[in-house]
């Protein structure tokens, strides 16, 4: 056991550590390496379990950590589909967790001081198991509901490849939920699990980290298309012969853009100007101008548009059967014909026939 526990701690601190290398100054990315920081955390204490005690110990005492892992899948999604998440919200969906933290430690003070008492082991066995089921439950079940209950491999946009990821993460804690039912099953009737259900565990864990890191890659490399090579809808020739701007200093005013846009979203404001812009990242207008035009080969204009029709696809997938006005008065564009205009020459057909792909592959 101690081998598979050593494995899926190296696996859960590589991606966490690839994850923090490859972050997009996003929340999202800081939620999902959260994820399998957690993961990494609750390992760790499973092996110290497993090396300083018995096997009844490590079977029967369960981290706290369980009651991080749908609190922090919900924020997650939160910050993929943007809705806001203050203190007071953090705070109340880790209430859970704080409790349970408090009684786990009196647990391993009690283990650690005193001598062991196989009655209380046992009753902390099945307060822990009913603690996490409904945590478990919940979090996934309201994540698959919002996301859709089918993973489709055929679609690689941005928010399909988000919501992936959220969808298999929320396919583990249901799992992990099963489990802990089964097992909680197996000590109130006192049978002798006759599976081992942690390597049946563990192994669909270790599939699961593997399966995201290829996702988040996939996305990475999208991020990098939009950083770099963002699509013209008319694309300018007109360079900057003269300019006094270094390499550095524009790309720096780049990263400053998209970390503006990709967070606050600034481009749903249908009247987001240039000079809104230059105030936002308090950096001049023209350098903006020649930063843009020079480093992604494109115009202010341009920039902001393409942002808003990813949001437009990104509203489509979300809910397939909503009117196509509304999406693009949602995604920043004042009239339908704007909009219509801008993602044919994007995308190489009309929003309606994106949606209709859309349907068909949901269906």
């Amino acid at each position: 056991m101690i081998n598979i526990l050593f494995v899926v701690a190296f696996q859960s601190f590589i991606l966490m550590s690839l994850l923090f290398l490859n972050k997009k100054d996003k929340k999202e990315d800081y939620y999902l390496m959260s994820f399998f920081g957690i993961i990494f955390l609750h390992i760790v204490f499973k092996m110290s379990l497993s090396y300083f005690f018995n096997d009844l110990i490590f079977d029967k005492v369960h981290a706290c950590f369980s009651l991080l892992y749908g609190p922090i899948l919900y924020f997650f999604y939160a910050s993929v589909n943007g809705i806001s998440l203050n203190s007071k919200k953090i705070i109340f969906h880790s209430i859970p967790f704080v409790f349970s933290s408090i009684i786990n430690l009196l647990m391993m003070i009690h283990l650690l001081f005193f001598e062991e008492n196989d009655q209380w082991v046992s009753y902390y066995d099945i307060f822990s198991m009913v603690l996490f089921v409904p945590s478990l439950l919940f979090y996934s079940l309201f994540c698959l509901k919002k996301t859709g209950f089918l993973i489709h491999f055929n679609r690689e946009t941005s928010s399909c490849l988000r919501k992936k990821m959220i969808q298999l993460l929320s396919y583990l804690l249901l799992f992990s939920s099963s489990l802990v039912i089964l097992g909680l099953f197996f000590t109130v009737v006192h049978i002798q699990n006759p599976l081992n259900l942690r390597y049946l565990y563990y192994a669909v864990l270790l599939l699961t980290m593997i399966v995201t890191l290829n996702y988040r890659i996939k996305l990475a490399y999208k991020f990098q298309v939009v950083e770099k090579e963002v699509p013209l809808l008319e694309k300018s020739k007109e360079k900057y012969k003269n300019y006094d701007l270094n390499a550095d200093e524009m790309d720096t005013i780049v990263a400053k853009i998209n970390q503006l846009f990709q967070s606050q979203k600034v481009f749903l404001n249908p009247d987001f100007s240039l000079e809104m812009l230059a105030k936002e990242i308090n950096v001049p207008k023209i350098k903006i101008t020649q930063a843009i035009n020079i480093k992604l080969d494109s115009n202010f204009y341009n920039y902001l548009n393409y942002y808003r029709i990813e949001e437009s696809k990104r509203l489509i997938e979300i809910s397939q059967k909503s009117n196509l006005t509304d999406i693009s008065f949602e995604s920043g564009f004042k009239n339908k014909s704007t909009f219509y205009k801008n993602f044919k020459l994007l995308n190489g057909i009309t929003p309606k026939e994106y949606q209709k792909n859309i349907q068909l592959d949901f269906a």
